[in-house]
């Protein structure tokens, strides 16, 4: 029997809160920046001109000739095509101004996320060479865009052309020829997950000392690696051990086919990093999704700070892992959490753009770390970066917070994440491991700058109603409930079925037995919809004076909402058919 859940996903209205029109966000969500408009509405998209015609329909301004969309790039994933868009104005890029359009397989819209900046072309009638028109929390300029690095950090900046700093901001996504099969052993995914131990001594960090009780939780395992005059190196076509930041250190060799190294041994973290990055590649390739794995250099000894980062401006890209308190390397959990922003960035790259968007790629490289520490253990599941946080060093992230959009929302990502982490987690356990990491890793292709929880929240029920035949809907939309990420709008309670309606006989209904009957309590007139769960429209009824009976002989096995309007307001019924 399909979960009777009730669930209300009419994906038939664009509009600014990206919600649909039965949607209502919850109330006083704290907001940063320029917000995202999400569109699931039904539309059939043949053709480049058809797809560029829904984005003129859908922003009026785009109509002045000053304004152009071009296409820019486009990918394709499980759940369809997708066209990225960038916006000029008068032949000058704005920046972080996009369109996102993902098509299915039937020319049928899946998503589209607009992103558009509606700029004022007549101030911006040339610019210098390589100027953008640059956009931020209301301030719209001229300005030229650099990169550089300083420190640790890889900076994007933009300049006016009075040589004003803009806005300057780290954009690494930090943390807080002969192949071979070779052994090597590592932590899995830590020394305290598969201890089943929380941090203290004897198993603390101690400055890398190799003592006997971390020793044991070393277990054997087969790395790729390369054969080359009489040394064996770890790599494969993608992923190689490099020196990025001090202190440079020999890259992880072995004259032999074994890569046995103690914790105190710079080469450790080498190959414990190589490992689970290796390792979780194979998995997302077995998922399909190899199209999400790039090239990248991994610096398991990135300077002595306590952080780690992917960085996604990098040629090749970097992963890097700090060596402060317990080094990060080491940790399993902290790997993969840092990989997992490298797949982000392949599948939408450049839009970690405003403050719940930014949550969100914390919080979803979080679940990655999580989901993929539980296949080795379920102990602490909970805790992100069990060796290298909840510590004397620094407390780490859960996975399971009490956490609730909107009223713990602050717009710092290290606060938000874990109620976005904590959601799909709770997906994971109705789910499991490979449906659960199938589905955020299609919604990683419909991120979109500005965009929030709410609607990447919609986006994922969306992504199980295209590929899944919403099997899973009911169960992802109370996961996203519980944290307050969706709510319904004016539900009908008792209150106000006693005020305004009777629904009768719904038990009967949903058995096939016997018609649900609606009347209203009023002399007020009314009218009437039904949906199912994908938002198509089953029935309709209007003006109607007392009462109307729905039959259940028209439904299949299902969750269904009544839609009840009267003067002016809609009111919505959750269902079922058995």
């Amino acid at each position: 029997m399909k979960n009777l859940l009730a669930i209300l996903i009419l994906w038939l209205n664009c509009n600014p809160s990206g919600l649909g029109q039965n949607f209502e966000r919850p109330i006083n969500i704290p907001e940063k920046g320029y917000t995202a408009e999400m569109c699931f509405e039904t539309a059939t998209l043949k053709d480049l001109d058809a797809i560029k015609n829904f984005i003129i329909s859908k922003n009026d301004f785009l109509e002045n000739p000053a304004h152009k969309i071009i296409l820019t790039d486009t990918k394709v994933s499980p759940i369809g095509k997708h066209y990225i868009f960038n916006h000029f104005v008068n032949g000058i890029p704005v920046n972080n101004s996009s369109v996102r359009i993902c098509v299915g397989p039937q020319n049928n819209l899946v998503a589209a996320s607009f992103n558009l900046i509606p700029v004022d072309a007549n101030k911006y009638l040339t610019a210098p060479q390589g100027n953008v028109i640059f956009y931020h929390h209301g301030i719209t300029a001229l300005a030229h865009r650099r990169e550089f690095r300083r420190g640790l950090g890889h900076y994007e900046s933009f300049i006016s052309l009075e040589g004003d700093t803009l806005l300057m901001q780290d954009r690494k996504l930090h943390l807080y020829n002969k192949d071979t099969i070779a052994k090597a052993k590592v932590f899995l995914p830590n020394p305290l997950q598969s201890a089943k131990l929380s941090y203290g001594i004897p198993y603390v960090d101690s400055g890398d000392i190799d003592v006997q009780v971390l020793r044991e939780e070393l277990k054997e395992v087969m790395i790729p690696a390369r054969f080359q005059n009489d040394t064996f190196f770890l790599g494969t076509s993608l992923y190689s051990n490099g020196e990025v930041y001090n202190p440079k250190t020999i890259p992880a060799f072995s004259l032999n086919d074994t890569f046995y190294f103690n914790r105190s041994q710079n080469m450790f973290e080498d190959v414990n990093a190589f490992y689970h990055v290796y390792s979780m590649s194979e998995y997302i390739r077995t998922l399909g999704f190899s199209d999400l794995l790039d090239t990248l250099v991994i610096d398991a000894h990135a300077g002595e700070t306590d952080n780690s980062a992917f960085d996604p401006f990098a040629t090749p890209r970097t992963l890097e892992f700090g060596l402060g308190c317990v080094d990060d390397a080491e940790d399993g959990q902290v790997v993969v959490h840092e990989f997992a922003h490298s797949f982000s960035n392949a599948a939408s790259e450049k839009t970690v753009e405003g403050s719940q968007r930014e949550s969100m790629e914390e919080g979803t490289a979080d679940y990655f770390s999580v989901s993929y520490s539980r296949q080795f253990t379920d102990f602490n599941w909970d805790r992100i970066f069990s060796w290298d946080g909840h510590n004397e060093c620094w407390e780490g992230f859960s996975a399971k917070s009490k956490k609730r959009y909107p009223e713990n929302i602050k717009n710092i990502p290290n606060n938000d994440r874990e109620i976005w982490s904590t959601a799909l987690m709770c997906i994971y356990e109705q789910l499991g491991k490979a449906v659960t990491d199938s589905l955020v890793l299609i919604n990683l292709y419909l991120q979109a700058p500005n965009t929030t929880m709410p609607q990447m929240a919609l986006v994922m029920l969306k992504v199980d109603t295209v590929m899944w035949n919403a099997d899973h809907a009911g169960l992802i939309y109370n996961c996203f409930v519980e944290r307050g990420i969706l709510a319904f709008g004016n539900s009908v309670d008792n209150k106000i079925k006693e005020e305004l309606f009777s629904i009768l006989n719904s038990g009967a209904f949903a058995s096939g037995t016997d018609a649900m009957q609606i009347k209203t309590n009023s002399e007020n007139v009314f009218s009437t919809a039904v949906y199912s769960v994908s938002g198509q429209l089953i029935q309709r009824f209007d003006n109607i004076k007392n009462t109307i009976s729905i039959s259940p002989e028209y439904f299949s096995s299902g969750v269904y909402i009544l839609e009840l309007r009267q003067n002016g307001k809609n009111y919505h019924y959750k269902f079922s058919k058995w």
